[in-house]
This record gives C-alpha cells, structure tokens and sequence, in this order.
C-alpha cells in the first residue's frame, strides 16, 4: 500500500502529463522519475525500519575508571605551500595539518558488559578532571540503551505486537 501511495499514483501523474499536455520534456520526465524513485526507496526503507526498530537496555556495573592519553584531535591548517602544479607553472596551496596542543586526554568508565562511557571534557585538552567522572565509583549500577533489529516486533501477525492477536489462539496456548 505504501509502495502505491508513494510511487504509483505520482508516477501515473507524471506520465499522463507528459502525454497529454506536451508542456514536459522527455528529460524532464526521467528527472522526475528519477526524483520520485529515491524518494518512494527513502521513504519505504524509513517505514520498514520504523516497525522493526526497538531498544533493550543493558545492565551492568562500572568495572574499572580510566584516564587515556591519546593524539589530540583538534587540528587546523598550517604551513602554506604550493603543490600539483601544472605545465604552465600554476600551482595549488596545500596545507600541512597542525594540531592545537601534543595530546587529549578521555576520561572513560568501563562497564561489566564491556562497554565503554565517555564522560565529556571541561576544556579541549580535557586536562582539568570532569566532576561526573570524580562522582563514579566502582561497583556502581549501568544500563546503557542499544537499538536492534526486531523481526518479531514488524511481523504483524505475532503474538508479541502490542495490538495482539492472543485473543485468537485462546484454545492453543497454555
């Protein structure tokens, strides 16, 4: 239904005026279709996914607390030069890559389900240590949302979806 409300009533549109009124172009026509088959495609796979698309909640407990140093991040565009010059002696400006200071420290909680929490920075560096990463303590409860793919929840003939059909296998559950 989806398919012929998003794509097969606009094409028939289009194609009935290209033959009767003669004011579309052949080009214009296959732009137009074109345009309508990406979105017809977008909206299809949005509303697939919408049905199927839900949200469990992992529990666990703050394993460990760690402060990393890594490369920094911050990066700006430095040292003009010429560069890819052609035959009559026109070059390009290229930059090199410089960065703002040598390191970034993370300030990351490990969880018992292996996952990984980053709590923000005060400043770019994140030299200064955050108060929420100073507030967690080992051993301290987590649930950390993952979206998944249900097939059961977009099968709109399973027992499980919210509007139910258990009203009609009464006499074949338990």
């Amino acid at each position: 239904m989806i398919f012929f409300v998003l794509f097969v009533i606009p094409l028939t549109l289009i194609i009935l005026s290209f033959f009767f009124s003669k004011k579309i172009s052949l080009k214009e026509l296959v732009c137009q279709i074109g345009i309508q088959v990406i979105i017809a495609g977008i909206c299809a796979v949005v509303c697939y996914y919408s049905n199927v698309m839900d949200v469990e909640t992992w529990n666990g407990t703050v394993v460990n607390k760690v402060r990393n140093k890594t490369s920094c991040s911050h990066s700006y565009p430095c040292n003009p030069h010429n560069c890819m010059c052609d035959k009559d002696g026109v070059c390009s400006t290229c930059y090199d890559t410089c960065y703002h200071h040598p390191y970034d420290i993370e300030w990351n909680v490990i969880t018992s389900n292996s996952e990984t929490i980053s709590i923000d920075t005060l400043d770019s560096q994140g030299l200064r240590e955050p108060p929420r990463w100073s507030q967690v303590s080992i051993g301290e409860p987590t649930a950390i949302s993952h979206r998944y793919v249900s097939y059961i929840k977009g099968d709109s003939a399973s027992l499980f979806r919210r509007s139910g059909h258990v009203n009609s296998f009464t006499e074949e559950l338990p």
